[in-house]
């Protein structure tokens, strides 16, 4: 350096500060990562991490230049050092609570900030502030001094020639590493990919969904074919086909019930491996879905096809693969959402004479939940407005929705009083809670689970009661022997750094957010088998299942999905499931992640990919139902 008091100085002393405090973190929080004692092992763990140092170019090699000139350019250089310092602050966090990077999940959720608001959250906050502001300080009091052209130029390309050297690292690092850093990259346990913290942001705010072109061909059709799917892209709507079940209904009741009322309870975010009727990970959980699993079939290796929230439900009522989710979608874009045709389980419902319903457990401004529904065509859409008073007193216990004790203190009042049926026409009803929803405990009416101290477990212990309020009254009211009761989720739980520490020991988990979730059917009459094994289905079979099950119109449809109940389902590869750029195989070995833009995708996941990608294109112009047609 030509001055040891030049901004230029004080910037790089100040990133390359940070960077000895903040790149250490990923490595220890990365756990997939320890253990590499030989050097190979070390070295690509280093090489891991090749696009952090080219971030840390990039930012340098611009900031040099911005902090030496007038000082207009300072404030962008300045600027250009807070989205540097909160980028890499909020990955962290993020990777410290969820084990990735800022998600499509975690955009989509963003109205749900405020269950992450807590000491931890804020005192990171406060240090981002800190580190930028002295930063600022060092840089501006104690580094007064530009630099002359010539040395500026000479910093430059060093800081070029290192980038240019991460950026080509294969040409010079020994083979050995390289095969080691791709095995690491390819980890079971590596939600992170190799993407840099900036650029992983960029990506998730700024990538368009609908603009994920993919060249359909032969290979992509059989493969499609091969899951269920049906395409024929020539035609206007190219997922219609000609029928939703091939085989006669199964498990007829032996008294049969004409037209039954249908209740259906989507759970926040529950995995069935946290219930007790699936496996017994903490006994005594959740005694009243246990019971109700003895009057239910309960089904078996059935996982979420997407997530969260919007695209759990969205997905399972209609069978598609969603490309709207909550923020960027439903949330903060729904008056500009195109209308979109869709055929979905209600409307089905519909056609068969039945009112259908949805009760939402959020306040009216809280979610866009209640939007949804209604543009999918439910006839009567319920929020915790319309609950609270006129069916139980007081005001939702929760700042947006109400507990869960009160949503289905409210369900079992507006059923006492026949508020989802429409004279003598039968009613199709989904029901939505969110206390179950990560970083969650319960409120204030909570039950808590043992000693009180798990906030999940309390939360899905808690749930437990609140259903069995219901399940105990339904149970000795008339619904019993003329309503049918599924219990599933919208989606697993979300793995974040609790509910994966409650996971260890469970060899099958896996630390991403597919994961078996439960379906349970109670229905009049009785003829179902205790248990079924969907052998992998995913909640994309979700409508064709329940219509195949309970009979409806064997109809031409758009649906993506096929029933679970269907003998050919058995021998299909396995199920599917997507969100964002990442989608997975499940099959007999497991779960299978991939990302879209991985180099190494074996050829039958990139192709059921492509498949994928071209359905919600199809979305996004319309090309899924006819509006307003049968």
């Amino acid at each position: 350096m030509a001055t040891d008091r030049s901004r230029v100085r004080g910037l790089i002393l100040s990133a390359l500060a940070l960077a000895l405090v903040i790149v250490p973190l990923f490595y220890w929080r990365l756990d997939f990562l320890h253990g590499a004692t030989d050097a190979t092992g070390r070295a690509a763990r280093l090489l891991f991490f090749e696009r952090f140092y080219l971030d840390f170019v990039l930012f340098l090699l611009v900031g040099i230049f911005l902090v030496n000139g007038p000082w207009w350019l300072r404030i962008f250089g300045y600027a250009w050092w807070l989205q540097f310092v909160a980028g890499y602050a909020l990955q962290w966090m993020s990777v410290r609570i969820g084990g990735e990077f800022v998600s499509i999940l975690a955009v989509d959720n963003i109205n749900h900030l405020s269950l992450l608001v807590n000491l931890g959250s804020i005192t990171g906050v406060i240090v981002i502030a800190a580190v930028v502001l002295g930063g600022i300080w060092f840089i501006e009091c104690l580094h007064r001094a530009r630099l002359s052209w010539r040395p500026l130029i000479a910093t430059a390309m060093v800081l070029l020639g290192l980038g240019l050297a991460v950026q080509f690292h294969a040409a010079w690092v020994p083979a050995r590493v390289l095969a080691a850093t791709e095995e690491l990259d390819g980890h079971q346990d590596n939600r992170m990919g190799r993407r840099s913290p900036i650029e992983s942001f960029y990506r998730v705010l700024f990538d368009d969904p609908t603009e994920d072109a993919c060249l359909i061909g032969p290979a992509e059709l059989a493969a499609a074919d091969r899951y269920g799917i049906s395409l024929a892209l020539r035609e206007r709507y190219p997922l219609t086909r000609d029928e939703i079940y091939r085989s006669e209904p199964p498990y007829q009741p032996e008294s049969p019930t004409d037209q039954p009322n249908v209740i259906v309870l989507f759970a926040e975010g529950i995995s069935a491996r946290t219930l007790d009727a699936y496996d017994a990970m903490a006994p005594g959980l959740t005694p009243n879905i246990d019971d109700f699993s003895r009057h239910a079939m309960r089904v078996d290796n059935y996982y979420n096809h997407t997530y969260a929230t919007y695209r759990g439900l969205h997905g399972q009522l209609c069978s598609l693969f969603p490309t709207r989710g909550g923020t960027g979608g439903w949330q903060t874009h729904f008056g500009d959402i195109r209308t979109t045709g869709y055929l979905c389980l209600n409307h089905m419902f519909s056609e068969a004479g039945y009112h259908t319903a949805f009760l939402d457990t959020h306040r009216r401004d809280a979610a866009y939940v209640d939007e949804m529904m209604e543009m999918l065509g439910f006839d009567r859409v319920y929020t915790a407005e319309d609950v609270m008073p006129l069916y139980i007193e007081g005001e939702p216990l929760r700042p947006d929705a109400m507990s869960d004790n009160q949503l289905f203190d409210g369900l079992v009042a507006m059923l006492e009083e026949g508020a989802f049926s429409s004279g003598d026409d039968p009613f199709f009803l989904a029901l939505y809670n969110l206390e179950t929803h990560a970083w969650q405990d319960v409120a204030v009416d909570g039950a808590r689970f043992d000693d009180g101290g798990h906030p999940i477990l309390n939360a899905i212990h808690n749930y437990d009661r609140a259903f069995g309020r219901f399940w105990g009254w339904f149970r000795e009211s008339d619904y019993f022997d003329n309503t049918v009761v599924i219990l599933t989720a919208d989606h697993a739980h979300y793995p974040d750094a609790g509910f994966v520490g409650l996971m260890e020991g469970q060899e099958d988990y896996r630390p991403f957010f597919v994961d078996r979730i439960p379906f349970m059917v109670y229905r009049p009459g009785g003829g179902l088998p205790q248990s079924y094994d969907a052998a992998r289905a995913t909640s994309l079979d979700f409508a064709p299942s329940i219509a195949h099950l309970l009979g409806l119109e064997n109809r031409a449809n758009p649906f993506l999905g096929r029933s679970i109940f269907e003998p050919e389902s058995l021998s299909r590869p396995g199920g599917l499931a997507a969100a964002g750029d990442r989608f997975y195989l499940v099959d007999r070995e497991g779960l299978h992640p991939y990302r879209w833009e991985e180099e190494q995708v074996p050829e039958e996941a990139e192709a059921v990919s492509c498949v994928i990608r071209t359905t919600r294109q199809l979305e996004a112009h319309d090309r899924i139902w006819p509006r307003n047609e049968d």
